[in-house]
């Protein structure tokens, strides 16, 4: 049979063998293998990259010079990204990804809140176009500054996470009505929002036309106080569309099961109330919940 004839092609064929590597090391020899193994063994190591120290700047350095490997990013995990070497920072909000879909910012309980320098770079990443997952683990300045890292971000964000996200000093740098315009372009309408334990202030922000973002019709919701309380009664549109909600005992224990008709999906904190939320559940919703997931702490 003749390659014409073969409906599957060898590119194809490799690219699929090489899914079931794991192992980075051997992905690596992969690609030492021959000329035509190289494209899809380095399509594959460089698919996700996790920048955290030595290693995070010697990565974002090879991406700087080697500009055809960024093509290959579809994801970002950066931790402790206010300490990063602002260097390599920089570079890594130059290069020009196209594909990236999810990316993931971090820092430790202790590190710093962002720097003016720091809040462009993210604002760099947050406006790739093909975006549509964004993680933000962080510690903000101010409001101001809060408010400007979304200027421009992807409209293609779908699915936010602020979780333990906060202030410096709150009480220090109380927001100002007037220091940013509101929102000219249509809002970006999530499918999901995780807040949990983050700043009830950083909560007001999604209702404020500030915010880029439009929350009336979320698949998922992710929240614990005082997020709930702010959230919950403005997304009363999104009731008929969450499928997927998280909570404590504090958030959701004066709520109706029918206020969340369609849920399939629990994740409830907490290990008694876990336990009695699980027991209680009435019979017709029962029936349509396919999955429970317990935090217990």
């Amino acid at each position: 049979m003749t390659s014409s004839q073969n409906p599957l092609k060898l590119a194809e064929i490799l690219d699929h063998t090489l899914s079931f590597i794991d192992l980075r090391r051997d992905l690596l020899t992969s690609a030492l293998v021959s000329r035509s193994w190289v494209h899809p063994s380095q399509s594959r190591i460089f698919a996700s990259i996790y920048l955290i120290g030595e290693h995070g700047r010697r990565l974002i350095a090879v991406l700087g010079t080697s500009r055809h490997l960024v093509d290959h990013v579809l994801t970002i995990r950066i931790f402790n990204f206010t300490t990063m070497d602002p260097e390599s920072r920089r570079t890594l909000a130059e290069l020009p990804f196209s594909r990236v879909t999810d990316v993931s910012i971090g820092t430790d309980n202790n590190d710093p809140s962002l720097s003016a320098a720091a809040e462009l770079d993210i604002r760099a990443l947050l406006r790739i176009p093909s975006l549509t997952d964004v993680t933000a683990h962080l510690k903000f300045e101010s409001w101001d500054s809060f408010l400007r890292v979304w200027d421009g971000c992807s409209i293609a964000i779908k699915h936010l996470s602020l979780r333990h996200s906060k202030f410096d000093d709150w009480e220090a740098h109380k927001p100002s009505d007037g220091s940013t315009a509101p929102q000219t372009r249509n809002p970006i309408r999530l499918k999901s929002f995780d807040g949990i334990s983050c700043s009830d202030i950083i909560a007001a922000w999604l209702l404020d036309p500030r915010c880029p973002f439009e929350v009336s019709g979320l698949e998922a919701f992710r929240g614990s106080l005082p997020v709930s309380k702010l959230l919950l009664p403005v997304i009363t549109e999104s009731l008929d569309t969450i499928k997927i909600l998280s909570f404590s005992k504090e958030t959701m224990q004066n709520v109706p099961f029918t206020w969340f008709p369609n849920v399939t999906e629990f994740d409830i904190h907490g290990p008694q109330f876990a336990f009695d939320f699980v027991r209680d559940i009435p019979d017709d919703v029962r029936s349509q919940i396919l999955a429970v997931r317990l935090q217990l702490w």
